[in-house]
């Protein structure tokens, strides 16, 4: 009867082990494999780039250096945001961020979170694909990391390096 007992015991672990494989597989390698195969939109993944400067008063005098290392699944977006700011005294910051967006036809949303626990950082960007798919023209809204003031920037393109 112990024997019995210990066996269902055994059995049922098992089965919860491999139930949970089996999960973890659709979830991360079968459905994935599936939307990139039936997705038929554009495709974006790569490095895009834009250099400008702000019309704020406070970042007049400063270069932003812009970079999206974007990966492409399907829909989903993800992937790396990275700012160089360029200061007039020479100096310059740079700031790290995390991609999740979407692709929907030629729209693109991408949040943006800072990679660094010290500070808020927070982007969202909304885009249309033009030029053949090598501009993403749109808009921003941030939440500025110095003030903890949301802002706003309109007409900002991205060109695809690569």
């Amino acid at each position: 009867m112990e024997k019995e007992l210990l066996f269902k015991i055994v059995v049922t672990i098992i089965v919860s082990i491999l139930t949970w494989l089996f999960l973890k597989l659709t979830d991360k390698v079968i459905i994935p494999w599936f939307e990139k195969l039936s997705y038929k939109g554009t495709i974006i993944k790569g490095i895009w780039s834009s250099t400008s400067t702000l019309k704020h008063k406070q970042y007049e005098k400063t270069k932003f250096h812009e970079h999206f290392k974007i990966g492409q699944n399907g829909q989903k977006l993800t992937g790396e945001y990275t700012v160089k700011s360029e200061h007039e005294d020479n100096t310059h910051d740079i700031a790290v961020y995390k991609i999740t967006g979407t692709i929907i036809q030629n729209y693109v949303t991408m949040t943006c979170i800072i990679d660094n626990q010290r500070e808020v950082g927070i982007v969202n960007f909304i885009f249309y694909i033009s030029g053949g798919g090598d501009k993403m023209v749109g808009h921003a809204l941030w939440i500025n990391r110095m003030g903890i003031e949301i802002e706003t920037q309109s007409n900002i393109t991205f060109v695809y390096k690569k």
